[in-house]
Formats: C-alpha cells, sequence, structure tokens
C-alpha cells in the first residue's frame, strides 16, 4: 500500500522590537546542518562567545555529540560511520587556538584536550582576552569532515526572535509507517525523530494532525507498530511539552464544501483531539470560509484566486509571486492581526529568503514564516 508523507517542521519568527544585545554573551554564526557527509558530532551548528569582558569562552555546538544517533543516521550510513573520532580546529585572528580529537566514550563524544569540555551537544574552549584586546576577532572553526564555521566578534547584527515549533501531518487513507520511521531510511522518517528530539530537550511543540491520521495512528499501534503514537501524545500533553491544533477532520478544501459539512468537520476533529490527548486544540488553519466557532483563522492567499475571507489570525503569502495580484501590498490592508512571509521553495530558495528578509525589513507589518524541515533536508 502506498505511503503518504506527512511529516513537516515548520519555524515562524516572531518580528519583535530590537533591544540590546546582553553585554556579555553573543551569538556569532549560525550553520545549516544535515549536510551530506558530515556526521553529527562533525557538523557545526552555532558559535557562541561567553563572558566577552572577564572569561571569553567560545561555545561551539554541534548537531548532536551523543552516541545514540538513531533518530538522526543518514540514509546509506551505518553506526560505525558516524562514531568515527572527530577532529575539531579553531582559529582565532588567523592564530592556532586549540586542535583536538573528539571521540566517542559512553554516551557522548568527548575531547582529548583538557582546554576543552563537553557541554551537552556543544563544546566550551576558553578564549585569552588578548585575542579580543583589540575589540575585534574573527573565529574559523572546522571540523575534519569538512563543516567550516568563519564568526566575527562583535557579531554583524543583532536579532530577537520568538519562536514557534509545529508539526503537521495531514491525510492518512491507510496503514503506515511514517508514527516511527526507520534509521536506514531517511526518506521514510516519520514524527517520533521530531518528538523524541522535542522530549529530551524539554522543547515545547505544537502538533496538527488530521482526524483520519489519528486513526491510522490506532491502526498501526494494532496491527504491531511497538509505538503507541497516541499514547505518546497524550503523554506529552500531560507532561506539557505537547499542544494540539486541529482543523478538519480529513482537511479537505472548505470553499467546495457546504457550511454544515465543514462545520461538523471542525467540530468531529476537536471532539477527537480532546478524547483522545485530554487537550482543547486551537484550529490550525482554514480556507477561505470559517465555520463558527474557529479560535485559530490563516488564510494563505495563491495566484489570482480571490481571497473571500477578508479577517482573521493570520495571512501567510508565500513569496514572490508572479501574479500582481499575489504582491503583499494587495493583502496589507486587510483585517488580519498577523502578516507572515514564507520565501517560495525553489532552486532560488536561498535568493527568495533574502528578498523576504529585506521586504520584512522594510515594511515591518510583515513577518519571516520558515519551513525549517526544508532547510534541514526533511521531506
Amino acid at each position: 500500500m502506498s505511503r503518504v508523507p506527512i511529516l513537516f517542521l515548520f519555524l515562524v519568527l516572531l518580528a519583535v522590537p530590537t533591544l540590546a544585545a546582553p553585554p556579555l554573551t553573543s551569538v556569532l554564526a549560525v550553520d545549516r546542518v544535515g549536510e551530506s557527509g558530515i556526521a553529527p558530532a562533525a557538523d557545526l551548528l552555532s558559535v557562541i562567545l561567553l563572558d566577552a569582558e572577564t572569561a571569553p569562552t567560545l561555545r561551539v555546538s554541534m548537531l548532536s555529540l551523543a552516541t545514540d544517533l538513531a533518530p538522526i543516521v543518514p540514509n546509506g550510513a551505518t553506526r560505525d560511520d558516524l562514531l568515527r573520532p572527530v577532529t575539531l580546529t579553531v582559529h582565532v585572528n588567523d592564530q592556532l587556538l586549540l586542535r583536538s580529537e573528539l571521540a566517542p566514550d559512553g554516551a557522548g563524544f568527548e575531547p582529548a584536550s583538557r582546554d576543552m569540555r563537553r557541554d551537552g551537544d556543544a563544546l566550551l574552549i576558553p578564549v585569552a582576552p588578548a585575542f579580543l584586546a583589540s575589540g575585534r576577532a574573527t573565529f574559523t572553526i572546522t571540523t575534519s569532515d569538512g563543516d567550516q564555521v568563519t564568526a566575527a566578534w562583535p557579531a554583524g547584527r543583532d536579532y530577537l526572535a520568538n519562536c514557534a515549533f509545529a508539526l503537521h501531518g495531514n491525510q492518512g487513507l491507510g496503514y503506515t509507517d511514517v508514527f516511527h520511521g526507520r534509521a536506514d531510511d531517511l526518506e521514510g522518517s516519520g514524527f517520533d525523530e521530531a518528538l523524541q528530539i522535542h522530549e529530551s530537550l524539554a522543547v515545547p511543540v505544537n502538533l496538527h494532525l488530521s482526524g483520519t491520521l489519528m486513526t491510522v495512528a490506532d491502526w498501526a499501534h494494532q496491527e504491531g507498530d511497538p509505538q503507541d503514537f497516541n499514547s505518546w501524545l497524550a503523554d506529552g500533553v500531560t507532561g506539557g511539552w505537547v499542544g494540539m491544533l486541529t482543523s478538519a477532520y480529513a482537511q479537505h478544501i472548505m470553499p467546495f464544501v457546504n457550511q454544515e459539512m465543514n462545520n461538523w468537520a471542525v467540530h468531529i476533529e476537536t471532539q477527537m483531539v480532546s478524547d483522545r490527548y485530554g487537550y482543547t486544540p486551537t484550529v490550525a488553519e482554514m480556507a477561505d470560509i470559517a465555520p463558527e466557532g474557529i479560535d485559530w483563522l490563516c488564510v494563505s492567499p495563491k495566484g489570482r484566486a480571490p481571497v473571500l475571507q477578508t479577517s482573521g489570525n493570520e495571512l501567510k503569502l508565500v513569496y514572490p509571486q508572479a501574479e500582481p495580484e499575489a504582491q503583499p501590498d494587495s493583502f496589507a490592508h486587510l483585517g488580519f492581526r498577523h502578516f507572515f512571509l514564507q520565501p517560495l521553495d525553489s532552486p532560488e530558495r536561498d535568493e527568495n529568503t533574502r528578498s523576504v528578509i529585506d521586504y520584512c525589513l522594510r515594511h515591518p507589518q510583515w513577518k519571516l514564516s520558515l519551513q525549517t524541515h526544508k532547510i534541514i533536508g526533511i521531506d
């Protein structure tokens, strides 16, 4: 039976007033992760300078320094591939600051050098104050797998954002194994990898499941799936790290269905979420017609299609679009509380992202919305 790919991960950045950066801590660089051929322990994530005035320390974060790598084993890789030692090299102002091997030892990779210590999935590296005496410094961090990050201090820009994570699962029409994923098949990975990360790091997540997908989760468990996905979500709700969103039962296109059926579909899925998970959900997204009782209304205009719903909680626009009717200024006057621009996913995604950021900076009414599952390579 055919599988339905259903894992989506969204990160929405809500623009807030820029505040003065903390004087002793500065985020210097953030790198992309999940690149082909780079083991998690060699995959640079971010560089932060701590306590710059009195005891400067670099905090270099990796994708993972754990040795239990089941959730993030790339397609075709073996455990031995990912547990080989890694060499980390740090230069400051073109001078060698430190070179050390990281080797698996028990539950995690540990540095051989005493001048570096592990802190979770990050490495803490002292920096002599003399390197910062001029008021400027450039750090270059390289791993033996070929990943490299160059970070300037002071940082090139300061920003502040509120982050909300949401996982979206749409139609499920038959038996599927997407709930528990497979370590040997990244393309077939499912919700569990993302939930493991959120649960282990205690980072709250909002889940949006269609009613059909909730039922499929029951079928999967009854048919031998070792992961009782619905029970896991219920435990997450009780633990306070899972929130639930919902909309119409089978995610149908609501403008083409009569209002009575739309209202029923919203009501029944809301009731399913409440009964299964013990959570009173918020409706995640509707089409153009809003049934009664909707807590959160999102409209996402496309091309020349007319926008029939002209008010709500948020309007999310893919940008850029070619049609004159699909430009941001065509919607800026509508009655929505939040206006989001989302970069068009195309071969020019990086250029589109820069265009969105530039537009948002010039038009503060609009905020940036990113689909991080695509940024980190989860299709």
